[in-house]
């Protein structure tokens, strides 16, 4: 890439099957633009797009908009998202241009790349700014940060709705773990402010391979408007408690 050029990336992260993974479109060395369309393609086999947010580097944009924000097209059917911005004068921030969430499907293997397609980028003046795009890549991995971790989890439902000041629903995972081992999950509601609502635990023997763990149910009362998630830990019951597999978090309904 030549120095000082515009650089529009998708970040590379990692998911578990079954859980949800924000990825971030970022701006570096931008001389200045006001009008600007990406095309974001995905593996939609393994990946539904949820939302679309605009980013820091963008708090000035008058306008935002996503192909997810028509209510004619269906999420499950699309295989790429366009993002389009614009304002009147230039917007010259580096940093996040953009959020995409997706869920992961649970059939989701080894990684999908997320694809970046300039269609349009210019400047206050209509003059056309030169850019490179990098795509990134999600990885389904159960490795974390370099730990070499011993099972994974994923959600195989997790029916929970909230009904005016009610939260409630069930609960069912997956796990896949390298030995059998006697386990311990915590299965916990909290909301987008971070404060917790339920924690409820289940012991359940697990055998070597993949298993089907019935967690139980949720009824918890809901406090405020927030928005409210439900977060399952799995950790080994035997060994002084420790976590032996990465969290999962889903919204509720």
């Amino acid at each position: 890439m030549a120095a000082n050029t515009l650089v529009i990336s998708a970040e590379s992260t990692e998911a578990l099957p079954g859980s949800n993974v924000t990825v971030k479109l970022n701006a570096s060395s931008n001389p200045g633009m006001s009008v600007g369309k990406l095309k974001i393609g995905f593996d939609s086999t393994m990946l539904v797009p949820v939302s679309v947010k605009k980013g820091s580097a963008l708090n000035k944009a008058m306008y935002f908009t996503s192909n997810l924000d028509d209510q004619n097209i269906d999420p499950t059917e699309i295989d790429s998202i366009t993002v389009t911005w614009m304002n009147m004068s230039d917007i010259s921030d580096n940093g996040e241009l953009a959020e995409i969430e997706f869920t992961v499907k649970e059939n989701a293997v080894g990684s999908a790349e997320i694809s970046v397609e300039i269609s349009e980028l210019a400047n206050a003046a209509s003059k056309d700014i030169t850019a490179e795009s990098v795509n990134g890549r999600i990885n389904f991995s159960n490795s974390g940060s370099g730990s070499q971790e011993e099972a994974v989890i994923g959600f195989s439902t997790a029916a929970i709705t909230r009904t005016n000041d009610r939260i409630s629903g069930s609960i069912d995972i997956s796990a896949y773990s390298d030995s059998a081992r006697d386990a311990l999950f915590i299965y916990t509601i909290y909301d987008d402010a971070g404060k917790l609502i339920s924690a409820q635990t289940k012991r359940a023997k697990i055998s070597a391979g993949a298993n089907e763990v019935q967690l139980g149910t949720v009824n918890a009362k809901a406090e405020n408007d927030h928005t409210y998630y439900v977060k399952v830990y799995m950790w080994d019951e035997l060994n002084n408690l420790k976590p032996i597999a990465s969290s999962i978090t889903k919204a509720c309904d």
